[in-house]
């Protein structure tokens, strides 16, 4: 009965922690697409659709993305397009670094890597509608072996 009423304080205190430590309230996007093959192709766009209701507050947007040991590299150029509700398109060539320069990944995970890589931070959007991202990699080959997915996320900042 102890064993019982021990497991049950262990498995709620875990989740309680759990629980509170995820505010999913400011998370406002994180979505992912797959890049078929692993082999993403030169030119190939990934586009990511967000809803901005309130403008008055500065979110923080990241790139995910996911690689393995295949990839050849250890920076990756990646081209951002936001288009705005209301204006021109901004655009920006963001370079990061995935690998140290002795090789190892920098990112979380094992034989597959997670890297969360900062775009905007304390970003204030200019208007409440729609935005749209889309993400293209701007290295030197037609296809870029080993990254598996992109991603965006997108959050309240704190």
């Amino acid at each position: 009965m102890k064993k019982k009423k021990a497991k049950y304080s262990i498995f709620l205190f875990f989740y309680s922690i759990l629980f509170f430590s995820c505010n999913s309230d400011s998370v406002i996007y994180d979505q992912y697409q797959k890049i078929e093959n692993t082999q993403w192709k030169k030119g190939q766009e990934y586009y990511f659709s967000f809803l901005i209701e309130d403008n008055s507050v500065p979110y923080d947007l990241y790139i995910d993305t996911r690689n393995n040991n295949l990839y050849p590299y250890k920076n990756l150029w990646i081209l951002y397009k936001e288009e705005r509700p209301i204006g021109a398109e901004q655009t920006d060539m963001i370079e990061y670094f995935i690998a140290d320069n002795s090789g190892k990944w920098t990112g979380a995970g094992f034989s597959i890597y997670h890297n969360r890589l900062p775009v905007k931070m304390n970003h204030s959007f200019p208007y409440k509608g729609r935005y749209i991202v889309s993400l293209t990699h701007g290295m030197q080959t037609d296809y870029l072996e080993g990254i598996m997915e992109i991603g965006l996320f997108v959050k309240k900042s704190p």
